[in-house]
């Protein structure tokens, strides 16, 4: 089922910045997140729709090489400079399941506004 009544629970966040494993994992850390272990998502074969198919950092070293297809498989032993995926530990929320609690907000100073929290 698609739209606000999915059951869809998984996502990732997906770093654009091409850089090292190393890099990678430090920033999803960063996040408070890891570097994603792929699985099945069905989601990914949108990643190719941006124009975005490739070979992405994921966990334990490898990469996860994404086309129109989704998920294809790991590259292991993954030493160059790509893109990654993270894991996101914020709960799905559509326009009928929604968890708005603190824990799930940012706020974020500017020179042009007071606050912003979202």
């Amino acid at each position: 089922m698609l739209g606000p009544n999915s059951t869809r629970d998984e996502s990732v966040l997906v770093l654009n910045d091409w850089q090292s494993s190393t890099a990678a994992s430090a920033a999803c850390s960063a996040l408070g997140e890891s570097l994603w272990t792929p699985s099945t998502a069905d989601f990914l074969p949108y990643l190719s729709y941006l124009g975005k198919a490739g070979l992405y950092h994921a966990a334990d070293g490898c990469c996860a090489h994404i086309t129109e297809n989704g998920f294809e498989g790991l590259v292991d032993n993954c030493s160059g400079e790509y893109p990654a995926l993270c894991t996101n530990s914020a709960p799905y929320t559509t326009s009928v399941k929604a968890d708005n609690s603190s824990a799930w907000q940012v706020q974020v100073q500017g020179d042009e506004y007071t606050s912003f929290t979202g």
